[in-house]
């Protein structure tokens, strides 16, 4: 009996050997990392990845194994009581757990020889390299979050045309452009609408721009006065000037960005 687990001994010994090789070759990057709590997220995917965590797990439950078989040994031979058999067993299985802690340091020992990285935290590997997640370059031309907004929104343009008229006669001497759009923005919030002062593609809230909801997490921005310019290149427009053919410019976008600048 005891020849046959040495010879299943031998066999789990070669096989937590040649684990590390065949994460290798399966192309995950062997990770020998210290024994910790069982994962909380899920197995990792990689199947590299999956078979390192096997062979680090494997080697926490071995070196454990030894210490309890060790332990129930020691109780055994402690209460036999001078029964011989008890003893003899207790010699058994001493034997068989130095047997197994034998083959766990000789496993150690000859990944260690044949690659010190095997046993210390990364084993790095020349052409497997990290890659960093892509990130979405914003349209050549635009400002900085312009990736964030699509050109040609309309479905709040009337809407927002409809409070520019409405607050426009008390403001059409005005070149304040800030205050015309935070009166808009005002009129929209007490009709029905929710609007607030709107953030554009280069990543700012502009005097001119504001923002209106269209749903749970979208928006549309539109510019309702040329700051500066105004319609018919005025050199310093009035409202009256600078927001006939406003409002203009309509963009698309998250309602968290539109509304606050904050960038997903």
């Amino acid at each position: 009996m005891l020849k046959y687990k040495n010879s299943f001994a031998i066999i789990f010994a070669l096989i937590l050997i040649s684990v590390p090789v065949y994460s290798m070759a399966v192309g995950g990057d062997f990770q020998a990392q210290p024994v910790s709590a069982p994962p909380t997220q899920g197995l990792p995917t990689n199947l590299g990845q999956l078979i390192s965590q096997i062979f680090t797990w494997s080697l926490g439950i071995l070196g454990i194994s030894v210490f309890v078989i060790f332990f129930y040994s020691g109780f055994l031979w402690l209460t036999a009581a001078g029964n011989t058999s008890k003893i003899g067993e207790a010699k058994t299985h001493m034997t068989n757990a130095v047997f197994g802690a034998i083959l766990l340091l000789s496993s150690y020992l000859i990944l260690y020889t044949i690659n010190p990285d095997f046993v210390s935290s990364t084993v790095n590997l020349p052409g497997l390299k990290t890659v960093p997640p892509s990130v979405i370059a914003p349209p050549s031309g635009g400002g900085a979050c312009s990736f964030l907004l699509t050109a040609g929104a309309s479905s709040k343009k009337e809407k927002v045309k409809q409070a520019m008229d409405a607050v426009l006669p008390t403001w059409t001497s005005s070149t304040d452009i800030s205050g015309f759009k935070m009166a808009v923005v005002n009129w929209l919030n007490t009709n029905g609408e929710e609007a607030t002062a709107g953030w554009n593609g280069n990543c700012n809230s502009s005097a001119n721009n504001l923002s209106i909801k269209t749903g749970p997490t979208t928006g549309e921005m539109y510019e309702v006065a040329r700051e500066g310019l105004g319609c018919k290149d005025e050199p310093n427009p009035t409202m009256a000037q600078s927001t006939p053919c406003r409002p203009g410019d309509g963009y698309s976008g998250p309602w968290s960005f539109l509304s606050t600048g904050t960038r997903p």
